[in-house]
């Protein structure tokens, strides 16, 4: 069965191996939105997140509930998906304390849809339109950690589930892809993470797979049990599955208005956006890491430049 997994919300893509066009594998971390910032980041310290619900869709039409194992969850779509990621009936799974392994041992390859003598001295092309879907399909889309922060390497307490890794996904074989943004109009303009990044970017990535039978198979949850969904259709059936990683609505305006209750620090009042990026740059560690603050616009807005991650565009990233 052929599977295509796209991948939405405060997901770390870890490329095991990579070269300039393949990797032994890849394992989506799905971070921890409401864990404490770390304390080794002394330059800037994020604010607390409101807690990120790290849901699997799958279209009713390929969920084979009776014979599953994996307890879907009642009414999910109006539980977080506020991009409109998802058309037509779907049940979902939580994915929180699971561990869930697709394709075995191939290895991953890169989709590239640039050759490197049309690249910028590394940075890829600025689409010409916001609706030029192709232009985002290349994986050097997706924000990467190695170019924000060369020499940069994830800290050991994201290696496992637990305190900030919520759940992960595992790709042993397949093919990465960037995907055409939600937000287009946020991330239709280049960003400047660091002196070393700089490019228009996407807020979705896929993954082109192949499951071996008919189940979805995850460990860790419930003493170590096994939860299974079981898809319909058969060898040749392409069926797509969408992991959605934000937080709902609700928790969104709470997080607001507690912040704004918090008081001003030095005279200086909450920011109002989601600092998504110092998440990510909490969960690596390196030279000139402390030093990274989040992205701004290449280009100054009516106000001077502006941060990218605002409420409620859920970036990914890789490293």
């Amino acid at each position: 069965m052929k599977l295509v997994v796209s991948f939405y919300g405060m997901c770390l893509c870890v490329l095991d191996k990579r070269n300039s066009a393949t990797a032994s594998r890849a394992t989506v971390l799905l971070l921890n939105g409401a864990a404490p910032p770390s304390t080794a980041r002394r330059a800037l310290v994020r604010p607390e997140m409101p807690y990120h619900h790290p849901l699997l869709f799958v279209p009713t039409r390929h969920a084979d509930l009776a014979r599953s194992t994996w307890s879907s969850l009642p009414t999910p779509e109006a539980l977080v998906d506020t991009e409109g990621l998802l058309k037509g009936p779907h049940a979902a799974w939580s994915l929180a304390g699971l561990d869930l392994t697709l394709g075995r041992g191939k290895g991953v390859t890169l989709h590239q849809h640039y050759a490197d003598d049309d690249l910028d001295n590394g940075r890829l092309p600025d689409p010409k339109t916001t609706s030029d879907s192709r232009a985002y399909v290349d994986w050097r889309r997706i924000p990467d950690l190695n170019r924000i922060a060369p020499g940069a390497r994830l800290r050991a307490g994201y290696t496992k589930i637990g305190p900030r890794v919520l759940g992960m996904v595992r790709v042993a074989n397949g093919e990465l892809r960037g995907g055409a943004p939600k937000n287009a109009d946020g991330n239709s303009a280049p960003w400047r993470f660091s002196d070393t990044f700089d490019q228009v970017i996407t807020d979705r990535f896929e993954f082109h797979t192949e499951l071996r039978g008919a189940d979805l198979v995850a460990t860790g949850y419930a003493s170590g049990r096994k939860q299974s969904i079981r898809l319909r259709g058969g060898a040749s059936t392409t069926v797509r599955l969408t992991v959605v990683h934000e937080a709902t609505p609700f928790d969104v305006k709470a997080d607001d208005a507690a912040r704004l209750a918090r008081p001003m620090v030095g005279g200086v009042a909450p920011a109002p956006d989601l600092p998504h990026y110092l998440a990510f740059y909490d969960a690596i560690e390196g030279r000139g890491v402390d030093r990274l603050n989040p992205p701004l616009r290449s280009g100054p807005g009516p106000d001077g430049p502006r941060r990218s991650i605002v409420t409620p565009n859920c970036p990914p990233a890789l490293i």
